[in-house]
């Protein structure tokens, strides 16, 4: 999004190169072997083929005549769509590959992968994308729970036995061995013995086949490498705290008791958590390369008495609860005191010292109370199976040749099975990595609270590390502005494909509670930028990640990652501190700061909802962005008055200056009640200040610039041929420019006696004859006059009573929809129209939703529901203009931007007037399919309807003047009445003091016009005469504006 526009531009055309080569590619055609060819098949080839052929001809055109980069991306957006309608497959018939996670013989997690996705061909054209190569794949629960049970990098190839070689060839991520393999299994009665219930004594993994070392024989095509050795599973050697920066070491103190009598120590006073002993807590010191963070403390965030106590009938049973009772001989207590380690950069050894090579086989037993449960390395008490592993090496000795054993289940038994061995990558030593996270800010997260706030940290998982950030409390859109350092991160994989596909970094969002689980607040997946060489000139850049909880959508990450092969080459230097344990982002990654003023108007509260039983009616209002605050004064009651008597606020902060980093704005809502009580009752977050950004006004500032039509109007002298007008009694009325206009529009208003004449003027005889078209004389009620003092020839009296005896409202409705039969003398007589919208004016889009003086917000309250709108509960109505200022606070400030021409925020008494004239394609509600229409108009609690006056069987009601919700349209009178659009009654063409078109607004032109300049930083307008207008230095004649007046 920072490179220039003409970098863009090429990255855009090569984009199209590259798609219509593609284009260009014929389609695979049917071989051999294959199922044959349907219609169907025909069918969705020719489709393809066409869409393809479509696709280039645009791509050639969009190349050639694309004016901006923006176009481009949408249509090659729409490329993809169309490409990815016909590649799917309507017949496929292969099935999915399924992989799946098992624990104790129960399948825990799985992942399907498409098999037209990994299947290979020999033409890399069509073959899968990912056959053959790494992938990193998250694990699915079959409950659908929000965690991940696993993340796992694999690599999926899927075709022909025959194909197997190319498979192998593709292989280059270590050595591919294959090693037989059995499991030794024991049973503890009084000692361990070789023979127990419902396992053999040599089995597979699972248990159910049996497997002898001594009489397992090679398959054909293969040999033995070397003897049988012991091969314990890796996970045994991980340490506790592996992969962590920061751990939480625990002890349990145990206390007994006999019936009635009193607590005393335990036999084995300290354990762990199973019941192993341990040291006590006091002895305990920290590993190498960790040191304390706090002091030892008993854990109360746990179901316990308010000692920390928990209870059970037995210490071996478990079942603990946090009330004592009676017959609880048993109690415990959770002592816990957190770790950390000495420096972000150690390196962290994540397992035990493995032998190279196991001397002493005893030592590699697994135990576990039963087969099928959980294996450890450790024994405990309680344990009464053991099992290990062994494994020997094949080698091939004719290639192709399979490898599979041929055995069976149990012995005796002749059901043949075929049994796989265990395939593994071997590697000479593995890579370290080290994973810079920096963490910025977060925003529009959800809200785990009742409050409608969260505590928000954030876990970041790579790999087989994982660290936290701080908690922000409080808060919707933390800023955190912390890295996190993973160093020595050990990863088995070549370091080229590696940085072509690296494993994803996860960021979980969790709201902290004291009390029980934190809560789980959504996921960000993204991937890191890798460096083979820490002199690599590239720098990472901060980029808003999609936080999701499941389907729900769970705000946005400002965060970015930086992983660095470790060569032994120095490293970028390390980000400075925050405190004695917080790195923060360094200054070549986060955002550019500059001064910034940010404007608030703060209008008022509106449909203020009930909170804990309470009315809201003396509420203030916070802004918080950036770590600053502004407040409203407090409304002394919103029920007479809900608006602010002190609109206008200003903040001066330090803000990004990147738009894409500007940190959201918090809109919070506090009700002041009795005893000084001020709990938040309501919250918004706007995310995107972009539309609220604008330049600074200083005062050298042309306001003018902004109208170019009154830059090019303005004139140093009066038009050619135009005489001065002076103020008369003369009221000039423009008429519309329409086909039927009057050239010459001098009207001259006098007043008779009873019956109220018109003068009309007409300079021309074409002008009288456009009054009526088709008359050769005069009408008939025209008058001709002469008068020796005019300075007009002739001039004719129009009697009112017979001109508007057929033309009212309705005549201007008709005419403006073209519906001319029914407003003919309207027409012939020259008047104004108006312009009719098919939607309602807030949708019109030259209005802009009559947003334009201020906007409404909608405070939500709680944790977020699944319905939009669920939780709304109230409004805020405002609006912000945010503009840079100096940086030397010694110079002069722009000019605000808001306190011009704001109107009183006192209430003001309206009339409301609606004109229902007609509904179109209503919802039918009869079971005749028509409806019985009527309105029915709510204004706060004023209500009004028409249901006596109903429209009988239509659809199409024309009303003029349903018990079923039909239609409903909401209409903010309040943004129609505050706008600069003038949407109170319009704005009419011209000025009319009687008839159809009569002046409505309360404000006259003159009034309106002042109001105007006043918004937009004009000079106060000075008239001279009837025909100049004077705004500061320029001047203004109507002749320019209207030329043939």
């Amino acid at each position: 999004a920072k490179l220039p526009e003409e970098e863009q531009a090429q990255f855009v055309i090569a984009a199209l190169d590259d798609l219509f080569l593609m284009c260009n590619k014929d389609l695979p055609e049917w071989e051999p072997g294959q199922s044959p060819v349907n219609e169907l098949d025909l069918y969705l080839t020719s489709l393809r083929e066409n869409q393809l052929k479509s696709i280039r001809a645009a791509a050639t055109k969009l190349r050639a005549e694309c004016t901006s980069v923006e176009e481009a991306l949408n249509e090659l957006d729409s490329f993809r769509s169309q490409i990815r309608a016909v590649a799917v497959e309507p017949q496929n018939s292969f099935p999915d590959v399924v992989i799946w996670m098992l624990c104790a013989d129960k399948r825990i997690a799985y992942y399907r992968i498409p098999a037209y996705e990994v299947l290979y061909c020999k033409n890399d054209d069509f073959r899968g994308k990912f056959c053959g190569k790494v992938q990193n794949v998250l694990f699915k629960n079959e409950e659908n729970r929000l965690e991940i049970p696993a993340l796992v990098r694999l690599t999926v190839w899927l075709g022909h036995e025959k194909d197997e070689s190319e498979w192998l060839r593709m292989q280059r991520e270590g050595s591919l061995s294959v090693l037989a393999e059995t499991y030794e299994n024991e049973w503890y009665f009084v000692k361990w013995m070789k023979s127990g219930p419902g396992r053999p004594a040599w089995s597979d993994a699972s248990g159910r086949v049996e497997i002898l070392k001594d009489k397992l024989t090679p398959p054909a095509g293969w040999k033995w490498e070397r003897d049988w050795f012991v091969s314990p599973e890796l996970s045994l050697f991980y340490d506790k705290d592996a992969g962590h920066s920061e751990f939480l070491e625990d002890v349990y103190v145990n206390e007994t008791r006999m019936p009635g009598g009193a607590w005393q120590d335990a036999k084995v006073k300290y354990t762990d958590v199973k019941g192993d002993p341990c040291s006590e807590f006091e002895n305990i010191k920290p590993p190498e390369g960790w040191r304390w963070k706090d002091e030892w403390k008993v854990d109360f965030n746990r179901p316990c008495d308010e000692e920390g106590w928990e209870y059970t009938v037995e210490a071996s049973m478990g079942g603990y609860v946090p009330t004592e009772k009676m017959f609880h001989m048993c109690r415990r207590r959770r002592y816990i005191r957190p770790r950390v380690l000495i420096s972000a950069t150690s390196p962290i050894d994540e397992t035990k010292k493995m032998p190279e090579e196991i001397t002493d086989p005893e030592q590699c037993w697994e135990y576990a109370i039963g087969f099928g449960q959980k294996f450890h390395a450790n024994k405990r008490p309680v344990d009464l199976v053991r099992r290990r592993r062994w494994q020997r090496k094949l080698l091939p000795t004719k290639p192709g040749a399979p490898c599979f054993f041929n055995m069976t289940e149990k012995a005796g038994d002749n059901k043949a099975l075929l049994a796989a061995p265990r395939m593994v990558l071997m590697y000479d030593k593995p890579r370290r990595w080290q994973l810079r996270a920096y963490v910025f800010q977060a925003r529009d997260l959800l809200a785990g609270d009742q409050t409608g706030l969260s505590d928000p940290y954030a876990r970041v998982i790579f790999h087989t590390r994982s660290g936290v950030t701080e908690r922000i409390d409080k808060t919707l859109c933390p800023t955190w502005d912390q890295t996190l350092i993973f160093d020595s991160v050990e990863a088995f994989s070549d370091p080229k494909s590696l940085a072509d596909n690296p494993p994803p970094v996860v960021v979980e969002i969790f709201d902290y509670d004291q009390l029980g689980e934190d809560e789980f607040l959504g996921r960000a997946v993204v991937q890191p930028m890798v460096k083979l060489s820490p002199t690599e000139k590239r720098r990472p850049v901060l980029q808003w990640h999609s936080i999701t909880k499941g389907s729900k959508e769970g705000g946005e990450l400002l965060a970015a990652f930086e992983l660095f092969l470790l060569t032994g080459e120095p490293l970028p230097p390390t980000p400075s501190k925050r405190g004695a344990d917080i790195f923060v982002v360094p200054d070549g990654v986060k955002p550019v700061l500059q001064r910034t003023g940010i404007e608030i108007l703060s209008w008022g509260v509106r449909n203020m909802q009930a909170f804990q039983l309470m009315s809201v009616t003396s509420p203030s209002v916070e802004f918080e962005i950036g770590g600053h605050l502004a407040t409203t004064d407090i409304i002394a009651n919103t029920k007479r008055n809900p608006n602010f008597q002190e609109t206008l606020l200003f903040m001066d902060v330090m803000l990004p200056k990147e738009t894409l980093y500007l940190p959201p704005m918090n809109i919070r809502i506090r009700d002041h009640r009795q005893f000084g009580r001020k709990p938040m009752v309501g919250l918004h977050v706007i995310k995107c200040l972009d539309d609220y950004r604008t330049e600074p006004i200083n005062e050298e500032y042309d306001a003018f610039a902004n109208f170019p039509a009154l830059l090019n109007a303005h004139s140093a002298q009066r038009p050619v041929g135009s005489a001065p007008r002076g103020t008369t009694a003369v009221l000039n009325m423009r008429m519309k420019k329409e086909p039927r206009r009057i050239s010459r529009k001098y009207f001259e208003v006098v007043r008779k006696n009873s019956n109220r004449q018109q003068v009309l003027h007409a300079s021309r005889e074409s002008d009288r004859r456009r009054l009526n078209p088709a008359a050769k004389k005069p009408p008939r009620n025209l008058k001709r006059t002469d008068e020796p003092n005019s300075d007009i020839n002739s001039f004719y009296i129009i009697d009112l009573s017979q001109v508007d005896e057929d033309i009212d409202w309705w005549s201007k409705y008709y005419a403006s929809t073209g519906d001319l039969s029914k407003c003919r003398k309207y027409v012939d007589m020259g008047y104004d129209t108006m312009k009719v919208y098919t939607t309602s004016l807030e949708s019109a889009e030259s209005f802009h939703g009559f947003n334009d003086f201020c906007d409404t917000f909608g405070f939500v309250r709680g944790k977020n529901l699944d319905d939009e709108e669920g939780n709304i509960v109230g409004e805020f109505k405002g609006s912000f203009r945010i503009y840079p200022l100096p940086d030397d606070f010694g110079a002069p400030m722009p000019l605000r931007q808001l306190g011009k021409g704001r109107m009183d925020s006192s209430p003001v008494d309206c009339t409301v007037r609606l004109y229902v004239i007609k509904s179109f394609d209503l919802q039918p509600n009869d079971p005749s399919g028509l409806a019985d229409p009527y309105v029915e108009i709510e204004l706060g609690k004023r209500k009004m309807d028409s249901k006596d006056k109903y429209i009988p069987n239509t659809l199409n009601p024309v009303f003029g003047h349903s018990d079923d919700v039909i239609g409903e349209t909401v209409i903010d009178l309040e943004n129609r009445y505050l706008s600069k659009f003038n949407a109170r009654v319009g704005l009419p063409q011209s000025y009319y003091v009687e008839g159809p078109n009569q002046w409505r607004d309360v404000q006259k032109p003159k009034e309106i016009l002042a109001d105007f300049c006043s918004k937009n930083f004009l000079p106060e307008p000075r008239f001279e005469g009837a025909d100049c207008l004077r705004l500061g230095a320029k001047t203004f004649y109507l002749d320019s504006f209207e030329p043939t007046r």
